[in-house]
């Protein structure tokens, strides 16, 4: 079963003012101004660049049209083949927003069936990163999405893997992405997470050079010199200034 869908564009500025819902998804993004909406009680703006995902079953209506307003393209999902069925049902049941200009220009070039259903298989990937939490709506999820990864402390792979073999993005502009969001780049940011990992151990009577590898350094020496970089403090002296 290939997947079926409609597709539609509209430069009408009425339209949706009544909450409802839907049992497909529909995704939309607008070409020019703004379409300010509400999903489940949360005020959500689209804006070009943005793709919004809204699940099936989702309360949802517009609120208003920009003066600037111009046009927006929008699919509705009818039905979709087994597989992609159980990976749209796994989405959180909350919108997404994919914050991404070259993913829009790809949703609105598609043309067939089986474009439809590559670029659900690509957003499903997008959606089961973590969310976006409020008042952090700049962080772009790529940014999201490495940090979640950083802080579990998978040691089955490590941060270049990771991006290459999950995200759609290469790994210069996922740095980008992280700097952008946290103001340091991913490896700044693993060299204080090492860093604050031997503090901790710091703590207990641990030869240094064991404190080092446990923490994830080289040896000793690279530890001391992130570990003051970090803290202003070598190892030894933060030690001797725990111990007091």
């Amino acid at each position: 079963m290939n997947v079926d869908y409609e597709q539609r564009f509209s430069n009408k500025d009425t339209g949706c003012e009544r909450p409802h819902r839907h049992d497909y998804a529909v995704l939309s993004t607008v070409i020019g101004g703004q379409v300010e909406l509400n999903v489940r009680g949360v005020s959500v703006s689209l804006i070009p660049g943005i793709l919004c995902l809204i699940p099936p079953d989702t309360l949802h209506h517009v609120v208003s049209f920009s003066a600037s307003f111009c046009g927006v393209h929008t699919l509705s999902v009818l039905k979709l083949p087994d597989g992609l069925k159980s990976m749209m049902q796994r989405l959180p049941r909350r919108e997404i927003l994919i914050r991404d200009e070259a993913v829009c220009a790809e949703f609105i070039r598609l043309d067939t069936a089986r474009s439809v259903e590559d670029f659900l298989s690509e957003v499903s990937l997008y959606g089961s990163m973590p969310a976006i939490q409020e008042g952090a709506s700049s962080r772009h999820w790529t940014a999201v999405c490495i940090k979640d990864f950083l802080d579990s402390d998978r040691e089955a792979m490590d941060a270049s893997s990771f991006i290459e073999n999950t995200l759609p993005h290469t790994k210069t502009h996922c740095n980008r992405l992280f700097k952008a969001a946290y103001g340091t780049t991913i490896q700044s940011y693993q060299l204080a997470q090492k860093a604050e990992r031997a503090r901790v151990l710091l703590q207990s009577d641990r030869p240094l050079s064991e404190v080092a590898l446990e923490a994830g350094f080289y040896d000793q020496s690279h530890m001391t010199r992130i570990f003051k970089g970090v803290f202003q403090l070598t190892p030894e002296a933060y030690r001797a200034q725990h111990r007091e």
